[in-house]
């Protein structure tokens, strides 16, 4: 009985020993594992930064082809220039505000004249512009042109009331 009970401690302290070593062996695993979604979150907030910075090039880049072309662009182009100027405009506001601001923007003509680069035209033309942008949209509630009791004219785009049409759409 004594040998009987002397083997089944011996089996006893090797399965022990087995398990130790599998348990050694399943904290290195999660330790590889917590250090691998470490470096997988360091990676994936590496990317939202490469992200956003390839967005912010892509803006400098359009801003430097309208820079370019400000002066050669017919009224229809600096048209929609200004309608995808304000959509932009108004998806940042969107999305940087709370739920009951929306999605709106305006621009003054001295905002739609930065915005299409100070174009070599008449401080009339911009107005036209922005007068032709209304038709383009053909929609008054989402684009409209007039006052809004400051006494100053603007053009103005409401993504809540509706889109752009496809061919002015940016795409963002």
């Amino acid at each position: 009985m004594a040998a009987v009970e002397s083997h089944a401690n011996e089996r006893l302290q090797k399965i022990e020993r087995k398990l130790e070593v599998a348990l050694d062996g399943l904290r290195d695993r999660a330790d590889e594992i917590q250090t691998l979604e470490a470096e997988l979150e360091a990676k994936d907030e590496r990317i939202d930064e490469l992200e956003a910075r390839v967005d912010e090039l892509d803006g400098r880049t359009d801003l430097m082809r309208v820079i370019e072309q400000s002066d050669k662009m017919t009224g229809k182009q600096r048209s929609i220039t200004l309608l995808q100027h304000l959509q932009r405009a108004a998806q940042k506001q969107g999305s940087d505000c709370s739920v009951n601001s929306g999605s709106k923007a305006s621009v003054t003509r001295e905002q739609a004249e930065i915005a299409l680069q100070h174009p070599d035209v008449h401080r009339s033309t911009i107005y036209s512009d922005m007068e032709r942008a209304v038709d383009l949209v053909g929609d008054t509630d989402v684009c409209w042109y007039g006052s809004n009791g400051d006494n100053e004219t603007r053009l103005w785009l409401d993504l809540d009331a509706g889109g752009l049409p496809a061919e002015f759409n940016t795409g963002e």
